[in-house]
């Protein structure tokens, strides 16, 4: 981590061993496919780097368990991702995502999906198959309340919820219908953009139509 790389050689798929790699803040662009060869991997963390693409052979890392892909410059995922069966944590934050395969309805363990600060408009419907997800942040994207309420009914089970920075005034309905939900994020991370305007008056409103949930403003 924190070094000048700007690239792997293809020599890294001999390290079959290797069950944690840590290449935060290089400047990589790409990974070479040999990558798919560490099969003993269970964490991936790839945060502040330059991708701009994944090879389909990440879909060979049957062991990971957490694929971190914070701040780079992603488009797309491919297909493959929804071969990681044994994933349980995909962070997707500050990246060019303007949507998401519908393969990602295949993570059937995942828990922790973090979407934050992308230009989504909408999420597949095949996120509602994601039944283990327990933390969900759609915070800053371009999304309306319309896909927002869409997606939360078939995530019933969430517990965590990030819609920070997404011009929202009124509580999505669907909010209501999240049984297990212990922690709601409406306030402004950015604080621009499309930052959250909540009265205080519904502010008091919500607290009272979520009594057992901790609500930031």
């Amino acid at each position: 981590s924190y070094n000048q790389f700007t690239n792997l050689p293809a020599q890294i798929g001999e390290l079959k061993n290797l069950t944690s790699l840590d290449l935060v803040g290089n400047e990589l662009r790409s990974l070479p496919a040999q990558i798919g060869e560490l099969k003993n991997l269970t964490d991936l963390i790839l945060s502040h780097n330059q991708l701009t693409s994944l090879p389909a052979q990440i879909g060979e890392l049957k062991n990971l368990t957490s694929l971190n892909l914070y701040y780079n410059k992603l488009t797309s995922l491919p297909a493959q991702i929804g071969e990681l069966k044994n994933l349980t944590s995909l962070d997707l934050r500050v990246n060019q995502f303007t949507n998401l395969p519908a393969q990602i309805g295949e993570l059937k363990n995942l828990t922790y999906l973090d979407l934050y600060g992308n230009g989504l408009t909408n999420l597949p419907a095949q996120i509602g198959e994601l039944k283990s997800l327990k933390t969900l942040s759609i915070a800053n994207n371009p999304i309306s309340i319309a896909e927002i309420e869409k997606a939360l009914t078939l995530l019933p089970q969430l517990e965590t919820l990030s819609l920070e920075d997404l011009g929202l005034s009124t509580l999505p309905a669907s909010i209501l219908t999240l049984k297990n939900l212990k922690y709601l994020y409406l306030d402004n991370y950015e604080k621009k953009q499309q930052p959250n305007t909540f009265s205080p008056a519904e502010q008091e409103r919500i607290r009272k139509l979520l009594p057992k949930c901790k609500v930031d403003f």
